[in-house]
């Protein structure tokens, strides 16, 4: 089946139209690459006179389809329901013609990349340096642009954080239910700057220079000699759209700081799969890596289990048993290298049957939350797929590069091409496998989509080789400034951008408990947004901060803790309380969010 020239142009139209992003400071620029792509492969004999079998066509309709689906979750505030499945149905329809005709228009060429140099230059890291510190500056609530962080999450790391560096322990002392290594980052953070965010967005920055850093490494390792600065810089845009998207949130997540080491170990997997060469040097870095994730979320670990299924694969196809059995060592020196470490803090510390009990038991079996309903098997296997689509509906760039990634690998190195997708499936699988999902779940899958960010920077370095060097690069800084201005307007941080500090509740009730002597507190029923940190103070209760798992338990503590009068200042959100002995003296409300705020005070003189 070939179809004719109009035919194959509406349909890579239709294919454009399943990717594009709906907010419009996204689109521009994406139209304007969609526009670029789709005149360079009209002028493309390949693709315009190329032959597909009906079934490859059938075949491209189930993708299509899913893309069709994600792209009514992400007009759905321009479309109505109807409309908006109408138009992803037609557009995959449509698309699926040019699926297959896209793929066998590129030369179908055997590659081990093993004779590629991946060695950075001083321009390179600086590049990823400059990247490194004006992403999170722009993108991250722990910015100092902004003023007062509002996000709890990230106010209950650093609170967390602080707390170790003053002496206590996670999980003993205060229940929080993040990995240590979490904490650790935020504590190393709260060394620098304990009572703001300062420290977190150094923290911030560095893990997002290491991303970039892997991520110019894989597309060294991926283009060889065609390889140019300008592809630095590409994959400097091309991180700054990821990190301005919906799936980054606010920042100071389990995901982002997971980002460099995931990047760093799939360059490594990459490098070895495809060139057949698995040695157990680089095993061991890779288990390195796989540990401090596992530290952090243990969930986020879920691409190196597609890993590891497909290098099973791979050597008990080839007999291969002492080859498989050297990988595994190797992972396991590793891991076991960084989890002694961290098992012997807890030790010796007394909070290791605390620590198992909260971050594995809890986060495992009452992650739920607070509903009293059992997840069926059928709807765990099926929810993650229904995430992975909402969220790709959400964050077009997770889809549109992890697609173009996979064209491009599968003609060139078909074993890599199928480990990556094999990880792909298991990272979102074990990322969305809880009753509940938040939209930074599914930032982790930012790292198998670098792949993907490799024909992009050759196709910005094609078109832009010929030219002289200093309009090059000067059109390359141009693109940069641009693609990055236009896509800051979908950093969901932007909505905190020129806010005052006074006009956020957390600094506004803290300067009112600031006036007393006694600031003790309760953050009655949620997620502290602050309110330690703008006191100046470290919680002296265990269950500090309002949690998923557990949240009952939590909540009958807490309101004994209130019947005591111990603590002269109780915060609630969303709805007021009745609490005998405390008289409600302050309300306000969130400048970006509808949740408000009360704050009431221990009637000493009653």
């Amino acid at each position: 089946m070939s179809g004719s020239r109009s035919v194959r142009i509406l349909s890579l139209i239709a294919l454009a139209i399943l990717f594009c992003p709906a907010n419009i400071f996204a689109c521009v620029p994406f139209i304007v690459f969609a526009a670029i792509f789709c005149a360079h492969k009209i002028k493309d004999k390949k693709y315009i006179s190329s032959k597909t079998d009906t079934k490859y066509i059938l075949y491209s309709f189930f993708p299509c389809l899913l893309l069709g689906i994600a792209f009514q979750f992400r007009w759905a505030d321009v479309f109505p329901t109807a409309a908006g499945l109408l138009i992803g149905l037609l557009a995959s329809l449509i698309a699926c013609l040019s699926l297959p005709a896209l793929i066998a228009s590129y030369k179908t060429e055997k590659v081990t990349f093993e004779n590629n140099s991946s060695k950075l230059t001083g321009l390179d890291y600086l590049i990823a340096a400059a990247f490194g510190i004006l992403i999170p500056f722009l993108v991250s609530s722990g910015s100092p642009l902004i003023p007062i962080n509002g996000i709890n999450d990230s106010h209950c790391l650093l609170t967390v954080g602080r707390s170790l560096i003053h002496g206590k322990i996670v999980y003993r002392d205060l229940v929080e239910q993040k990995g240590p290594i979490l904490y650790f980052i935020n504590a190393a953070g709260a060394l620098i700057s304990p009572y703001d965010f300062k420290g977190v967005y150094v923290m911030e920055a560095i893990s997002c220079a290491f991303f970039i850093i892997f991520g110019i490494k894989t597309t060294k390792l991926l283009t060889g000699s065609a390889y140019s600065l300008i592809s630095s810089i590409t994959v400097g845009i091309l991180t700054f759209v990821s990190y301005s998207s919906h799936s980054f949130a606010y920042g100071n997540t389990a995901e982002e700081f997971s980002l460099p080491f995931m990047a760093a170990s799939l360059y490594l997997c990459v490098k070895a799969v495809s060139s057949g060469k698995i040695t157990f040097k680089e095993t061991i870095p890779t288990g390195i890596m796989i540990a401090v994730i596992f530290w952090i979320k243990f969930t986020v670990c879920g691409m190196f289990i597609g890993i590891a299924l497909y290098l099973c694969f791979y050597f008990i196809r080839l007999k291969d048993i002492k080859g498989l059995l050297k990988t595994i060592a190797g992972v396991l020196i590793g891991f076991i290298a960084i989890s002694v470490p961290v098992i012997l803090f807890f030790v010796a510390t007394g909070s290791f049957n605390e620590m198992v009990d909260i971050y594995f038991i809890q986060n495992i079996f009452r992650y739920n939350m607070g509903s009293s309903e059992e997840t069926s098997l059928i709807t765990k296997i099926f929810d993650p797929v229904l995430m992975l689509v909402m969220y790709c509906g959400k964050n077009f760039h997770l889809p549109l590069f992890f697609v173009i990634g996979q064209i491009f690998m599968y003609k060139r190195n078909k074993k890599t091409a199928s480990m990556i997708t094999l990880s792909f499936i298991t990272c979102f699988f074990f990322a969305f496998i809880g009753s509940k999902s938040y939209p930074y779940y599914a930032f982790a899958i930012t790292p198998l989509t670098v792949v993907g960010w490799t024909p992009a920077a050759a196709g910005l370095n094609m078109i832009l080789k010929d030219r002289k060097a200093a309009l090059r690069n000067a059109l390359a800084v141009a693109i940069a400034v641009i693609t990055c201005g236009l896509s800051l307007g979908n950093a969901r941080n932007s909505e905190n951008y020129g806010i005052k500090k006074e006009k956020y509740p957390g600094y506004y009730l803290s300067q009112i408990i600031m006036q007393g002597d006694d600031r003790s507190l309760i953050c009655y029923g949620f997620l502290d947004r602050g309110f330690y940190t703008y006191t100046y103070q470290d919680p002296d209760m265990r269950y500090f901060t309002y949690l998923n798992a557990d949240s009952e338990h939590i909540l009958e503590v807490q309101r004994d803790l209130i019947r005591s009068h111990k603590y002269k200042y109780i915060i609630t959100e969303y709805d007021p309380i009745q609490a005998e002995g405390y008289s409600l003296i302050a309300t306000d409300k969130s400048p970006t969010e509808d949740i408000d705020y009360y704050l009431y005070q221990r009637d000493d003189n009653a």
